[in-house]
């Protein structure tokens, strides 16, 4: 386990003198719409219409 630990903060400590920096991948928002151009539904504003009805 030690061995693990040293292991990740040299290559961490590398990656620093190399300029890189670890950051997090971007995510990617997905904008769907429908065919009507209308936004689709939440799953809790379904599940809320379906319990009203």
């Amino acid at each position: 386990m030690d061995l693990a630990w040293v292991a990740l903060q040299q290559a961490q400590l590398a990656a620093r003198r190399r300029g890189g920096e670890a950051k997090a991948p971007r995510r990617r928002r997905a904008t769907t719409t429908r065919r009507d151009g209308q936004e689709p539904s939440g799953f809790a504003a379904v599940l809320a219409g379906l319990m009203a009805d």
